[in-house]
């Protein structure tokens, strides 16, 4: 499988709801909300980094950074809720996508405003967002969120990046040949869909626009394909480069394997890569997300539960690239330390002796040494880490035990 130059962190913010005792109170909170004008077109830009699509949200006559997230409901960081005085009306056990599970307070935002466009009374929960570095480095103060989402129609044309926003299907130019997917929802109004790989059903695929991902399903999966030999070329990793809700999730095997045939709805996709995870969450999350939907211009329609999609242009591939380790080793940033958060297994890193936890000290000459928050986000903010080409040799040096050791490290 070819793999990209350059490699970033994947990132997920799916949030499920888990039994508890505030539940009923904490999904009425969530199902509530509406628009306060009746007839409305709007039109936003929107800023798409690493994956992810930011715009701005005027709340109290400020605005702020959020992401656009339908794999969750609304979300407010702790900062904010407290810059905006609001507290918890109820508390909910929840489980992130790595299945790491916290309890969050839900609150209700009076007024909510985008493109001019306000949303009344809606749901929201409150969590600290700085527990992902990533968000910092974007200013984030929150994810507007599907419960709020499914009160309008939205389109997302990822080739001009803006956001249009209406309360009827008849104000967007839809084109005879879209295709079309239909899907259904939670709670919170999560769009999930049915998929097929070489014709096995794989079900509750998460429209995932807060994983800046493709598409991520489970080693159950995985093992059908595999026993009904339906797949063969296929790789394996191991580690963790990707952050959810909860922070940095935890160590992981992931496969990464060609598809001859994916059918989304009435889309067909041809030797396409699937990564398989194992099945750490509780809901056993399955994933599409935006390294998937940036190809088309896409429309959410809530009423109708249909998933409308319109290329980009008529050379919109339908094969993907595999996953983005080109050097056999992705880095991860946590807590002021760069280090080895995931390796290709029988790539020459792991053949050398990389370990996952290495701390980075220097790459090909540049220094990682003392590495900060800030420094992080000015490599996230100049397009990621290590952009070199494929066949560059890797020279690196990392600590490990207090000691330091170089390696020379051939990319796959």
């Amino acid at each position: 499988m070819k793999n990209e130059k350059m490699f970033r962190y994947c990132i997920f913010f799916t949030l499920l709801f888990l039994l508890g005792c505030d539940t009923i109170k904490t999904v009425k909170i969530i199902r509530r909300g509406e628009v306060d004008q009746k007839q409305f077109k709007t039109q936003i830009p929107f800023e798409f980094k690493d994956g992810l699509i930011i715009v701005k949200v005027g709340i109290n006559g400020v605005e702020y950074n959020f992401i656009v997230d339908t794999g969750a409901p609304n979300v407010l960081s702790t900062e904010l809720a407290t810059e905006l005085k609001l507290k918890n009306t109820s508390k909910q056990k929840v489980e992130d996508s790595h299945g790491a599970s916290s309890a969050l307070g839900f609150t209700t935002i009076n007024k909510l405003t985008i493109g001019g466009i306000d949303f009344l009374n809606t749901g929201a929960a409150i969590a600290d967002l700085k527990q992902n570095p990533i968000l910092e480095c974007h200013h984030i103060k929150g994810f507007i969120g599907a419960n709020l989402m499914r009160k309008a129609i939205w389109e997302f044309d990822f080739k001009n990046k803006m956001i249009s926003i209406a309360n009827s299907i008849d104000s967007f130019r839809i084109p005879s040949n879209a295709n079309l997917v239909p899907f259904y929802t939670d709670i919170t109004g999560t769009p999930f869909i049915d998929m097929s790989y070489n014709g096995l059903i794989d079900k509750n695929v998460t429209v995932d626009f807060g994983y800046n991902g493709n598409i991520e399903t489970s080693t159950v999966v995985f093992n059908k394909l595999k026993q009904s030999k339906l797949i063969s070329d296929n790789t394996c990793r191991f580690g963790c480069n990707s952050f959810g809700l909860s922070g940095r999730g935890n160590n992981d095997t992931i496969y990464d394997a060609v598809i001859s045939k994916i059918k989304i709805g009435d889309i067909t996709l041809t030797d396409y890569v699937v990564s398989f995870n194992q099945d750490k969450s509780k809901s056993n999350i399955k994933l599409i997300g935006t390294a998937f939907f940036k190809n088309y211009r896409i429309i959410l329609n809530w009423n109708k539960n249909k998933l409308i999609l319109i290329k980009n242009n008529d050379n919109t591939s339908t094969k993907a690239k595999g996953h983005a380790i080109s050097c056999g080793f992705a880095p991860i940033f946590e807590k002021g330390i760069l280090f080895i958060g995931m390796i290709d297994k029988n790539s020459d890193s792991e053949k050398q002796g990389l370990k996952i936890g290495d701390e980075i000290l220097e790459v090909n000459g540049t220094n990682y040494r003392n590495f900060t928050q800030e420094k992080y986000c000015e490599i996230v903010n100049n397009n990621g880490f290590f952009s070199f080409e494929t066949d560059t040799i890797i020279l690196i040096t990392i600590k490990r035990d207090s000691q330091e050791l170089k390696f020379k490290i051939t990319p796959n």
